[in-house]
C-alpha cells in the first residue's frame, strides 16, 4: 500500500510469544481480529473526512470550483485496511492521496502543484482515538474472555 499511511500497532512483547503455542495462537488471532476492528473504525471516519466531515476538506462549499462535482469519488474508493502480524495500516494507493494529505509546492511535478494540505488520514486516526481503543480492547475481551 502506498504512502500516506496511518500504522495502528500493537506490540506482542516476549510474555506473548512465551505463554505457549496454543495460548499464542488464540491470542494472535484475537488481537488480529481486533486491529480489524479497529482499522474498520479508521476507515470508516476517512471516508466521512473526504466527504467534507471535516474544516479542511474539498468538498465544504467555496473550496472547489462552480460546476465541479464532489472531490472524493476515487479517494474515497481506493480506502482500505490491512491487518498484518501485530499491526493495521489504513491507506490509499491513488496517485494524489499523499498530496491532499499534506499539500503540494508549485514546482512540484506533474505541476502545478500548489494546494494547500486537505489532511483526512491524521485527523481520521486523531478523531477517532477513543473508539478505536475501545472497539479493540472490547474485541480482545469478546475473543479471550471466560
Amino acid at each position: 500500500m502506498a504512502e500516506p499511511v496511518i500504522d495502528l500497532t500493537v506490540v506482542l512483547g516476549e510474555k506473548l510469544k512465551a505463554m505457549g503455542t496454543s495460548a499464542h495462537v488464540i491470542t494472535r488471532m484475537a488481537i488480529q481480529k481486533g486491529l480489524r476492528a479497529a482499522a474498520a473504525v479508521v476507515l470508516s471516519r476517512t471516508r466521512h473526512i473526504i466527504y467534507g466531515g471535516h474544516p479542511e476538506h474539498l468538498n465544504k462549499p467555496g473550496n472547489r470550483p462552480a460546476g465541479r462535482q464532489a472531490y472524493g469519488g476515487l479517494l474515497k474508493q481506493s480506502l482500505q485496511y490491512e491487518v498484518h502480524d501485530g499491526y493495521a495500516t489504513v491507506g490509499s494507493g491513488v496517485v494524489y492521496a499523499a498530496i491532499h494529505e499534506y499539500g503540494g509546492l508549485p514546482g512540484m511535478a506533474p505541476g502545478p502543484a500548489a494546494i494547500p494540505p486537505r489532511p483526512y488520514l491524521h485527523p481520521a486516526a486523531e478523531e477517532s482515538y477513543d473508539e478505536v481503543v475501545r472497539v479493540f480492547g472490547n474485541t480482545l475481551v469478546k475473543e479471550l474472555g471466560p
